[in-house]
């Protein structure tokens, strides 16, 4: 019988030896989260870039020294972040409005049955507990209508 077994190896830098590797992935995160935003801003104002793809990972590769291959990948992340939000944003749309057609049913029905029991409150015709439940029915029109 043979048994397979999994080893999870885990690795830890030394702070002291390893500082060169440390202040690297520091300064990539800096410039990595300039040129994001930048390209955020250029991206988000028109839903698109402003100029060609091509042209403007050329501009990132002037403006801050980085290779085709960086500048590519903010462009695709940026492209994916504004893709993401705007199927985010249609679905949460769908989902209000919906809700907002359900409310409106329920405020018809809610309406039907208070016009029902309207003449009968008028001519003191309702029992207290009938009164009370029309009344909680007639504050949960008013909210609903807001």
């Amino acid at each position: 019988m043979i048994v397979s077994k999994t080893f999870t190896i885990e690795t830890r830098l030394n702070q002291n030896d390893n500082a060169d590797l440390i202040k690297y992935v520091k300064e990539y995160n800096a410039l990595y989260g300039r040129m994001l935003r930048f390209a955020w801003h250029r991206y988000n104002n028109g839903g698109k870039f402003s100029v060609k793809k091509s042209q403007f990972n050329t501009l990132l590769q002037i403006q801050f020294g980085v290779n085709k291959r960086f500048a590519n990948s903010v462009i695709s992340e940026v492209e994916g972040l504004y893709r993401g939000l705007y199927q985010l944003k249609w679905y949460e749309y769908k989902q209000l409005s919906g809700k907002i057609t359900k409310l409106y049913s329920k405020r018809n029905k809610l309406c039907k049955q208070v016009f029902a029991l309207k003449e009968k409150a008028r001519n003191n015709q309702l029992s207290p507990s009938a009164l009370r439940y029309y009344r909680r029915q007639k504050e949960k029109i008013f909210y609903t209508g807001q």
